[in-house]
């Protein structure tokens, strides 16, 4: 038990510049706001239909605090965390006692807790502070720092470290939002391009018209979500698996030629750039370029094609950003060093700056 919710800590140190959170929030005392958030939160974690359970009633080792045996147990520590947290909060109306615990890393140290473990307890957490009054702006604020805590919290790096995963932060976005965000700027990129165009109003390839029929760009919508989802390792439960065909058979007599092919390879890219490093960028458009056989259908994806700069290649695709496929090899340009992470999440953390102590 006190391995989860000494995570509870760091929901709740933010503040404004003048006044704690848990003087903003406390109607009574310290220690009955802080009890309500640890009571809640409790509550929604021991729910077996929010997946985490065996985290708190000892199906993943330790005790089973859900069990009447343990209710002293469980007293004490409710009593120990709701000291912890008031210290963090900075309660100031006395009704608090000191707590002194175990790190964070240490606290979750063996309990392998993936992605989808992570988010949805702080989302949980969330969702109890918000239940209880405390507005969006700080729940925003909340789930930014919640996030920052990752490293010692996440410990299956491999999923907590995806490109998708990592820039989704519980009560900013979920993996469903961002990806949904990606696919409606790429579409709208492709609307504008004149090449592009005619496949999405069904003027080339047979599609149906999607700028008039709400249904057919809702299905594919959904489609490109699930596709990209999977590809960039979204994880955090918010996405379901692929329901749509192959893409040979999506592509099928479409006559995509390789300009198109490129062109919205391309603007995808554009849209994820600001957002990912050099080397996720290379990896995301080499993928992109690997589809090229079962997209690319027109007769000239056998020819050759001309790069950004005027130059050509043969036998294989180019992107707008000048990389270049030749007999199979995929080359891309790596972009600016830069991670480009502030540029989505610039917004959260300057809104976390006004509630720091």
């Amino acid at each position: 038990m006190k391995s989860i919710f000494v995570l509870l800590i760091v929901a709740l140190i933010a503040v404004n510049a003048q006044q704690s959170i848990c003087d903003k929030y406390t109607t009574t005392t310290g220690n009955a706001i802080v009890g309500a958030v640890v009571d809640g939160t409790i509550g929604a974690v021991v729910n077996k239909s929010n997946g985490i359970a065996h985290f708190f009633n000892g199906e993943n080792g330790g005790k089973n605090f859900t069990d009447a045996s343990q209710a002293t147990a469980l007293a004490n520590l409710r009593s120990s965390l709701i000291n912890f947290f008031g210290a963090a909060l900075n309660c100031t109306d006395g009704s608090i006692m000191p707590y002194t615990g175990a790190t964070m890393k240490d606290a979750h140290a063996g309990l392998s807790i993936d992605f989808k473990t992570f988010f949805t307890f702080n989302n949980l957490l969330l969702g109890v502070m918000s239940g209880a009054g405390v507005v969006p702006a700080d729940i925003m604020a909340v789930g930014t720092v919640l996030n920052t805590l990752r490293g010692d919290i996440c410990t299956n790096t491999s999923d907590c470290t995806t490109i998708c995963n990592k820039l989704v932060v519980a009560g900013v976005n979920t993996g469903s939002s961002l990806v949904k965000s990606v696919v409606d700027a790429t579409v709208g990129l492709a609307l504008a391009d004149n090449t592009l165009k005619g496949y999405f109003t069904g003027k080339i390839g047979g599609r149906p018209d999607y700028t008039a029929n709400a249904a057919a760009l809702a299905t594919l919508a959904k489609h490109l979500v699930e596709f990209f989802g999977g590809a960039l390792k979204c994880t955090d439960g918010t996405i379901g698996a692929y329901t749509g065909v192959d893409l040979k058979t999506a592509h099928a007599g479409m006559n995509v030629t390789l300009a198109a092919f490129d062109i919205f390879n391309a603007a995808l890219m554009s849209v994820l750039k600001p957002s990912i490093s050099a080397t996720e960028y290379t990896a995301v458009y080499s993928l992109l370029n690997s589809t090229k056989g079962d997209v690319c259908t027109a007769p000239d994806c056998a020819g050759s094609a001309t790069t950004s700069s005027g130059s050509t290649t043969s036998g294989g695709s180019t992107t707008s950003g000048g990389s270049t496929t030749s007999g199979g090899a995929t080359t891309t340009p790596a972009p600016s060093s830069s991670t480009g992470f502030g540029l989505i999440l610039a917004p959260v953390f300057a809104l976390l700056t006004l509630f720091l102590f």
